[in-house]
């Protein structure tokens, strides 16, 4: 899934490791000679390194420990418990970590490891293999598999359920801004008017400018409330995390709220990972609405450029040019979506006016760890 090793992972590892080697070196040796017990120990060893990858590679892990528990119990030992925490930890972290798929192909492999054990345990009679076989996968492959599949579906879930939240409770704010901010600006643009109106002939020329400067700036505000209200309540549908499919409706949202926006693309468009093309589309949403929000009578493009091991996303304006820093907040959250994946934000005042964002984004794919997520 793109993580990194956290520290449940190393103690994983560590703790197999400890207690494998006990059981190789203090346990009786089952007539293995000594360097039949150092090989036993490298897998054990291997193993341990391997568990402590189980998020970033579940797959892959899942597979290697299982082939190399196998290759262990066909060639040195038989009896031991450490393997039988490895098909545990295996099949557990294969439906917890791997996508769906991955989860079958584990179960796959833990059954063949059965076939294999009870093959060599050497039950005569069919039955007797059958029950064997059955007892083996009751209890070391499908309670922990489901076990890990069952908590993959409900921290799915948990993450389903605040993202919900967090898009209903951004229309709130959209209704309450705009009924609270929105209907005093709206008072004050009514008052100030109404009120250089009824200035009578003789008023003095600062008073009649001090209304209109105040009429002036809570229309400017007002408007700005209404464009940001669009843009939020735009971004807030109940459904799928957007990506760069839905720039179509994200410019057409811009354009109603006065920002005229050019959409170029070049390359060969593709699908790109998830969490990829959900910052790529925050990125070109943080940069239109800081245009918005920022230039007046001001005209957008934005570049699309698909590469082998890419993209690159820029976004312009002919607006007035402003400084970085008056876009502080915006920028800032824009370059750590863009640092996680490793790519680069250039951002500034253009040369010939307005200002231009340039993205360059590495498509690997991954996430960032979430640090409140369940160390399990």
């Amino acid at each position: 899934m793109g993580v990194h090793p956290t520290r449940s992972d190393w103690a994983l590892g560590l703790g197999f490791a400890v207690l494998g080697l006990a059981e190789t070196w203090v346990t009786p040796s089952r007539g293995l000679t000594p360097l039949e017990r150092m090989g036993e120990s490298a897998l054990v060893i291997l193993i341990a390194g391997l568990f402590t990858l189980r998020r970033e590679q579940p797959l892959l892990v899942a597979l290697s420990t299982l082939a190399c528990v196998t290759v262990a119990t066909v060639t040195i030992i038989d009896s031991r418990a450490w393997p039988i925490a490895v098909v545990m930890i295996a099949a557990y972290c294969g439906a917890r970590y791997a996508s769906r798929s991955g989860a079958l192909v584990v179960l796959a492999a833990c059954v063949g490891y059965g076939l294999v054990v009870s093959r060599i345990e050497g039950y005569e009679g069919f039955w007797n293999f059958v029950g064997n076989l059955l007892f083996y996968l009751a209890l070391m492959v499908l309670i922990p598999w489901a076990a890990g599949l069952a908590l993959r579906s409900r921290e799915q879930l948990s993450r389903h359920d605040a993202d919900r939240a967090v898009e209903q409770e951004r229309v709130r704010i959209a209704r309450e801004l705009h009924d609270v901010v929105g209907h005093a600006l709206g008072v004050i643009v009514v008052q100030a008017e109404g009120e250089r109106a009824a200035l009578p002939a003789d008023a003095p020329d600062s008073t009649r400018e001090t209304l209109t400067a105040i009429a002036t700036c809570a229309r400017d505000a007002l408007d700005d409330v209404r464009r940001l209200l669009l843009v939020m309540r735009t971004d807030s549908a109940l459904g799928p995390q957007p990506g760069l499919a839905d720039l179509p409706r994200l410019i057409e949202a811009m354009e109603s709220a006065g920002l005229p926006v050019d959409l170029v693309v070049s390359g060969e468009p593709r699908p790109l990972p998830p969490a990829v093309d959900l910052s790529a589309y925050r990125v070109v949403q943080e940069a239109l609405t800081n245009t918005l929000r920022h230039s007046r009578e001001a005209r957008a493009s934005v570049e699309l450029g698909y590469a082998a091991g890419g993209i690159t996303i820029e976004v312009t304006d002919d607006g007035r040019a402003q400084p970085a820093g008056t876009r502080g907040f915006g920028l800032l959250g824009m370059r750590e979506r863009v640092a996680v994946f490793g790519g680069v934000v250039d951002a500034g005042p253009r040369a010939g006016g307005g200002f231009g964002v340039h993205v360059q984004l590495p498509t690997g794919g991954g996430v960032v760890d979430d640090p409140a997520r369940a160390r399990v």
